[in-house]
């Protein structure tokens, strides 16, 4: 998939989202191994509501590199959050 189409995938309909999943493609997707980058698509491909409960951990996804890539969003998170 090219750079253009996941950068909008990255859009979402939440201010919140966008910027977790533009910063992610910027900053760490490049760098991921395959299975990781295959992750963080399927992950793109999810309601904004399924992502939210993923990141507040009401529910686990079935697979278990989502879980990890959700795992590194929440640590991306908090240290962006911690330079605010």
């Amino acid at each position: 998939m090219e750079d253009k189409r996941i950068k909008w995938l990255c859009r979402r309909g939440m201010k919140e989202l966008d910027l977790l999943m533009e910063t992610y493609f910027a900053n760490n997707f490049p760098k991921q191994y395959d299975k990781r980058q295959q992750a963080f698509l399927k992950l793109l491909e999810y309601q904004d509501p399924t992502i939210v409960d993923l990141l507040f951990k009401r529910i686990k996804d079935e697979d278990e590199e989502i879980n990890n890539l959700i795992s590194e969003l929440l640590e991306i998170k908090i240290r962006n959050s911690a330079n605010d």
